[in-house]
């Protein structure tokens, strides 16, 4: 799941830092990164002191605040180790990548938060009432096993943190801090607060989004395991339909044999459109993190549907496969999962495939919504609606008309999605949801329904396939190896 930046106006506006462009000549249509600096405050806690051997999001999050297209800065509620460099500018003291927070000596509620590096030195305060409202914040469900002192003393180091977050002009907070995401309105405005599994996708966005599409970087940034753009996302396409590595080397052992390519296209053309939807979801998730104006709905709303139109490609393709597999009488042309009359042929060969996609099954609900997005391109476009909630700001919804909606309102709420999904009548002849959300529901079942049709797929029947254990799992080599297949998948957000 890929979270959405906070873009509520901060309270205090920041010049952005912008990274330095090409020194080298460079042709007039070979870009350099669109995008300011990413400023990240981490809780120290999370990506410090990390065994670079274990494997695992934290280490893989330390790695990438440390490129240079992020200004990482560093807190811990006890200040930096006292191991750490500490510099001094202006007779103040300084420790380059932290921000310290400070008693200002004027008032018990008022605090210094200081930041700089080796020649320089920022200030600011905290000052009002949201630390001691949080302190007094007996609703929030959180810290509920401590006695009631203590409790109020973790809120309010918890809120102090989001205030600090907030003075260093952070876009995101990386924080496991319990008070902080179990608040239903945050502590400061403009600030995204996330934990480590939230953040790596949202992160990794942003660095894909300037063109760096990293598997491994180490603490320090010496060393740094890159993909390019089609790789990394074909690496992210073969882990999240596994069962692709036998179903996909059955039909190309089958071509090989009989002469004929037209399994292996088939099932070459499914992989590249799971490959192309994933990417496609990027240009979605970087239009929806702007503020939203029409030129930026309309870059949201192209992407959705060229994503539900390869999902499409990619479902319908298994189906061809299948026809032709089962040798199933009849054009190839009336091969689809959502014709009931075809799957009953597919049933009468293969039973388990009706209990896949049959009518009532999860899958047969995703297929319900895939088909009734998609087919939206032959008729009626999806309509984006301008829609803005109190004092929170302008969104991007996608409209669907009503008259084709019922199918897919009935899939919805089969699948209980009602409540994180929800679909609005906010204009007449319309529902309306949020366009990311609902991609971020139906995406992974889609995938977890080609995947088990893959799976069902007995292409061990097919002539000259004679699959070792080898070729139907990844191989252990670099770019498919655990390491590599983990880090893509975890900054997809999956």
């Amino acid at each position: 799941m890929l979270r959405r930046l906070n873009l509520d106006q901060p309270g205090t506006v920041h010049k952005p830092s912008w990274p330095e462009g090409p020194t080298k000549y460079t042709p007039v249509f070979v870009g350099r990164p669109p995008f300011r600096r990413l400023v990240v405050l981490a809780d120290a806690e999370l990506i410090d002191e990390l065994d670079e051997k274990l494997w695992r999001p934290h280490v893989l999050l330390a790695g990438l605040l440390s490129h240079g297209l992020i200004d990482c800065i560093r807190y811990a509620d006890e200040g930096p180790p006292s191991d750490v460099q500490t510099n001094e500018v202006a007779s103040l003291a300084v420790t380059p990548g932290w921000a310290i927070l400070l008693p200002s000596g004027v008032a018990p509620d008022i605090w210094e938060v200081r930041t700089g590096g080796e020649h320089r030195v920022a200030r600011a305060s905290i000052r009002g009432s949201r630390t001691n409202i949080a302190a007094q914040d007996t609703q929030t469900p959180v810290y509920e096993d401590m006695e009631a002192g203590a409790a109020s003393e973790r809120r309010s180091k918890d809120a102090l943190a989001a205030q600090v977050a907030e003075c260093v002009h952070a876009d995101i907070h990386v924080t496991e801090r319990p008070y902080l995401h179990a608040r239903e309105k945050p502590v400061v405005r403009g600030v995204t607060v996330v934990d480590v599994d939230q953040a790596l996708p949202l992160i990794s966005l942003y660095l894909r989004a300037q063109g760096e599409y990293l598997v491994y970087r180490s603490h320090d940034g010496r060393d740094t395991f890159r993909l390019n753009r089609g790789l990394f996302f074909w690496v992210g396409a073969r882990e999240l339909v596994p069962a692709a590595w036998r179903w996909f080397n059955g039909l190309a052992q089958h071509s090989v044999a009989t002469g004929d390519d037209t399994l292996f296209m088939l099932a070459q053309s499914a992989l590249m459109r799971i490959t192309r939807a994933l990417q496609v979801r990027d240009a979605l998730h970087v239009a929806l993190n702007r503020p939203q104006d029409n030129d930026v709905a309309d870059d949201a709303l192209s992407s959705l549907d060229l994503i539900f139109l390869l999902l499409m490609g990619a479902v319908d393709a298994t189906a061809r496969v299948v026809h032709h597999a089962l040798n199933l009488k009849g054009s190839v042309h009336g091969a689809a999962w959502q014709y009931p009359k075809w799957l009953a042929k597919v049933a009468e060969k293969v039973a388990a495939f009706d209990g896949v996609i049959g009518s009532g099954s999860k899958y047969s609900h995703a297929l319900t919504i895939l088909t009734t997005l998609r087919n939206s391109v032959h008729g009626e476009a999806l309509q984006p609606l301008a829609f803005r909630k109190g004092s929170q700001p302008q969104q991007t919804l996608v409209g669907i008309p009503s008259e084709d909606a019922q199918g897919l309102l009935d899939a919805v709420a089969a699948l209980g999605w009602q409540r994180l999904l929800v679909f609005e009548k906010i204009v007449p002849g319309y529902f309306h949801t949020d366009p990311g959300v609902l991609l971020e529901h139906l995406l992974p079942l889609t995938l977890d329904l080609l995947n088990t049709l893959m799976e069902t797929t007995p292409v061990e029947g097919l002539s000259g396939v004679t699959l070792i254990a080898s070729q139907v799992v990844p191989p252990p080599e670099e770019p498919f190896d655990e390491r590599t297949r983990l880090s893509v998948r975890w900054q997809l957000g999956f």
